[in-house]
């Protein structure tokens, strides 16, 4: 999700329903492409690095732990 940016995908659906509930947000942003333009500079992703560095450490317990099951 970090990598292809699949959550702005859904930008589309807030700014619909937020439209529908909310009068006044269709006011602070009249057209999708100034909602979508203030979305893409707060939304920073940072899971990805975080899912590599748990992954590997659970790489290198299972290889440690499978080597001391193995003696």
């Amino acid at each position: 999700v970090a990598i292809t940016r699949a959550f702005e995908g859904f930008h589309g659906i807030n700014y619909v329903f937020r439209v529908i509930i909310s009068p006044s947000f269709k006011r602070e942003y009249p057209h999708f492409s100034d909602f979508k333009a203030e979305k893409t500079g707060k939304i920073k992703s940072t899971i990805f690095l975080e899912m590599m560095i748990t992954a590997s450490t659970m790489m290198i317990i299972s290889i440690i732990l499978a080597l001391v099951a193995t003696k």
